[in-house]
């Protein structure tokens, strides 16, 4: 299927479509943000991405994401084309962010530094 196509045009509006693929939707708890050189020591820092990691609820299994590409308050897009509803982070997550002094915000938690 083309971009362009009446299924792909359809998605744009609203997210569960990427160029006639349906795209996953999850619910993400105890979740924290990290970056990719943080998991893997190899990849230069000019190299790493932001990325998620927490449980899926719809499976039960823990998770790393691809890159956070889009943020739209507690709904977070990856470079996978999977959108994630976020839920509760993960305590030692909320806890390492008040030892840095860095504010929890509940409806924008997380906050895109590319703008």
């Amino acid at each position: 299927m083309e971009c362009g196509d009446s299924e792909c045009d359809k998605g744009r509006d609203n997210g569960t479509f990427q160029r006639g693929i349906k795209m996953a939707k999850y619910h993400l708890s105890n979740w924290s943000v990290t970056e990719s050189a943080a998991i893997n020591p190899w990849i230069p820092p000019e190299c790493s991405v932001t990325l998620l990691q927490g449980h899926r609820e719809e499976d039960g299994r823990d998770v790393i994401t691809s890159s956070i590409e889009e943020v739209d308050g507690r709904i977070i897009r990856t470079a996978s084309g999977s959108t994630y509803f976020l839920g509760e982070p993960d305590p030692k997550y909320l806890a390492y962010l008040e030892k840095i002094g860095y504010p929890y915000d509940v409806e924008n938690p997380i906050k895109d530094k590319r703008t």
